[in-house]
């Protein structure tokens, strides 16, 4: 984890993407940028009801009480409604959007919008005004060819890993506005590139997993 600390941090209102193959560390930089003590505020979209999240505060499995919630860590585990049914994925970003002041992390953006053409018109417009409202978006994304291009080229931090398939190579170099020298980001290295405004870094070294567990220990 010591490496984030040397990489400009997103601040309250910026948006963050994560692109890359399953397994490469996605996950992991998402919740250490979460675990960050300066922005104790945040939910996380569990749609996959994935128990490594069980750690980051409470969970809450009422898409009523989701949105009810005071300030904190949350762990939103929607329900099969929520997941099926786009007038509920609507009323909950409508309310991210209303309450702003904290960082929603989508953990499968595809759980969220359908594909690239079919998505909540209130979860863009989190993205697209959510500076304003201090509403931080942090998306996470494998097949990025079904996501929306907004989910990144609107991002102001954007990790990226490996990438086999072609296509979505061509996409990510094309939201990076450069070309990427994937053979220094090669398959299962852990190793990531970072676009900000202040230019691109990496690749960066994997990140120290154990410290993220021995902080969620302190949490349980």
């Amino acid at each position: 984890m010591d490496i984030l600390h040397r990489l400009p941090a997103p601040k309250l209102g910026e948006h963050v993407s994560f692109m890359g193959n399953t397994g490469e560390g996605k996950t992991y930089v998402a919740t250490a940028l979460l675990l960050d003590k300066n922005y104790p505020h945040y939910i996380i979209v569990n749609t996959k009801h994935d128990d490594f999240f069980g750690s980051f505060g409470k969970t809450i499995r009422n898409d009523d009480e989701i949105l009810s919630v005071a300030e904190g860590g949350y762990d939103y585990r929607p329900s099969d409604l929520f997941l099926q049914s786009m007038p509920h994925k609507e009323r909950f970003f409508a309310w991210c959007l209303k309450a702003g002041n904290r960082r929603i992390y989508c953990d499968e953006i595809n759980d969220i919008c359908p594909s690239a053409q079919r998505y909540p018109f209130m979860f863009q417009k989190c993205i697209k005004q959510g500076r304003w409202k201090k509403l931080s978006m942090l998306v996470t994304a494998q097949e990025i060819i079904r996501a929306p291009s907004f989910c990144f080229s609107q991002t102001q931090h954007r990790y990226l890993w490996y990438l086999g398939w072609p296509l979505h190579r061509r996409l990510a170099e094309s939201w990076f506005e450069q070309v990427i020298p994937w053979e220094e980001i090669p398959e299962r290295s852990h190793k990531f590139l970072l676009k900000t405004p202040g230019g691109i870094y990496g690749p960066q070294p994997p990140i120290n997993t154990r410290a993220i567990d021995e902080r969620l220990l302190v949490n349980v």
